[in-house]
């Protein structure tokens, strides 16, 4: 069966499990957590909510005061995993908690669905003040039960990551010459980039100092011990990492260990952690982002290098303060909000140089907000369920309101459950085009969005 068909069956069962009883489950303010632990979980209250959230009574959950963690039971394997016991829910420690990754096992030899196929777990600490929480679960390679695998899953004290350590021993009479560990990474609700590389990764193996995945208020990094490189092969929904093959010796055992850190959905929140564990040098690149009425608190603060190459993205604050970590060196920087022209460094003169220690302070002025709206009446009178398609013509770009998986919001696209809304939309002309599916009519109209324009679409799609 290929990863593709795999991975579409997973989606659908996380469409399906979004429609059971799971989905009522009130989600609760969390009750204050100060040092790490591990539980099996016997109440629905300490599982995970989220867009893909797939924990279960009888899993395990590891928490401290950052960091929330669901690992399955291994006898529960979920997607294309042959068992349970891989890493299923992640999300940060806070007042509603919520999941966007999917889950993340072993992808082991660079073959999938070569894995582990775990057997047995255990709390081996229970974690406390000063001590960590440590999980594990052990079995053997699906490939090759002469190889016996256990994976720790560790969570320290304060920490806004989780530590994953494998370690593989040979019970075989013979050397295993190359063997290269990896994990195979699903997305879930998650837009995955590298440094240097950006967003440009499906279909492509590329080399990384560490791999993130971004979502709504979500994001995860993960890197190598000490940030040690590895090959990254991706596709539009999942990457498959491959770490430094390594000689497994007959009675002997190799390691493999990484971290996966997690933030609040952009890669600025998770590389001061990220070059913490790979002991990487860094500065800060700080400002705040202002409009005519005041600070902006949606923009994307984009990072890029000497080659122009995008690095690391920032989210501005309430405030419209925002920061970013990063190696030093030259870096130019793009600003975007949502119906905002974006500005950038755009000469030499204001480049901006990073130091080891240091803060370089760049803000910027973005303009005022402009937006469409629309109200679309049904036969009946009433508005309807509609798909807005938005294409920018005569120079204008097509507008991004985000990742495919938004239906609020994908691409060009937006879903308007109730037929009437509003959305940012930056200046340029357009084409609207509203539609409802090949039972009813197809409403198209052009639009010039000027900076003191209101533009509202108004009409009534009937049965054709």
């Amino acid at each position: 069966m290929s990863k593709q068909l795999l991975i579409l069956m997973t989606a659908l069962n996380v469409i399906f499990a979004g429609c059971s009883s799971k989905a009522t489950i009130e989600s609760k303010p969390i009750t204050a957590v100060t040092s790490p632990r591990v539980f099996q979980i016997d109440k629905e209250s300490d599982l995970l909510l989220g867009p893909v959230a797939g924990g279960v009574l009888g899993d395990f959950r590891l928490e401290n005061s950052k960091v929330i963690a669901i690992v399955g039971h291994p006898k529960r394997p979920l997607g294309f995993s042959v068992t349970g016991g891989n890493l299923i829910d992640l999300a940060q420690q806070r007042a509603f908690p919520a999941d966007h990754l999917n889950q993340v096992t072993l992808y082991l030899q660079d073959e999938f669905p070569r894995q582990a196929k775990y057997q047995k777990i255990r709390v081996v600490d229970e974690g406390g003040p000063g001590t960590p929480a440590i999980l594990r679960v052990s079995g053997v390679d699906s490939k090759d039960e002469k190889i016996r695998i256990e994976t720790d899953y560790i969570l320290y004290p304060d920490a806004d990551w989780i530590t994953l350590e494998t370690r593989f021993t040979s019970t075989s009479t013979r050397s295993y010459e190359s063997y290269k560990p990896g994990d195979a990474i699903q997305w879930g609700r998650c837009q995955h980039m590298g440094p240097a590389e950006g967003f440009n990764l499906p279909g492509r193996r590329v080399t990384l100092p560490w791999i993130a995945g971004l979502g709504e208020r979500a994001s995860y990094g993960i890197v190598e011990h000490e940030g040690e490189p590895f090959e990254v092969l991706s596709g539009s929904m999942w990457s498959d990492t491959v770490s430094r093959a390594q000689r497994l010796e007959p009675q002997k055992t190799i390691r493999h260990r990484r971290h996966i850190v997690v933030g609040t959905g952009d890669t600025a929140s998770l590389v001061p952690s990220i070059y913490k564990l790979s002991r990487t040098k860094t500065g800060q690149i700080s400002g705040k982002i202002n409009s005519n009425k005041g600070p902006v608190d949606d923009a994307k603060v984009e990072i890029f290098n000497e080659d122009l190459k995008l690095v690391a993205i920032a989210n501005s604050g309430k405030d419209g303060q925002y920061k970013v970590e990063a190696p030093p060196g030259q870096y130019s920087i793009m600003v975007r909000a949502p119906g905002r022209p974006g500005v950038q460094t755009s000469s030499t003169a204001r480049i901006v140089t990073v130091q080891a220690d240091q803060t370089s302070k760049r803000s910027f002025r973005l303009g005022n907000k402009t937006t469409l709206s629309w109200k679309i009446d049904s036969e009946d009178g009433p508005p309807q369920p509609v798909k807005i398609t938005i294409v920018g013509i005569d120079g204008t770009p097509n507008p991004n309101f985000g990742p495919n998986y938004l239906a609020h919001g994908a691409s060009h696209v937006v879903i308007s459950q109730r037929g009437a809304g509003r959305i940012p939309l930056g200046l340029g002309r357009y084409r609207v085009f509203i539609s409802r599916g090949p039972e009813y009519e197809l409403l198209e109209k052009e639009i010039v969005i000027e900076p003191k324009s209101k533009i509202t679409i108004t009409g009534k799609l009937r049965r054709v």
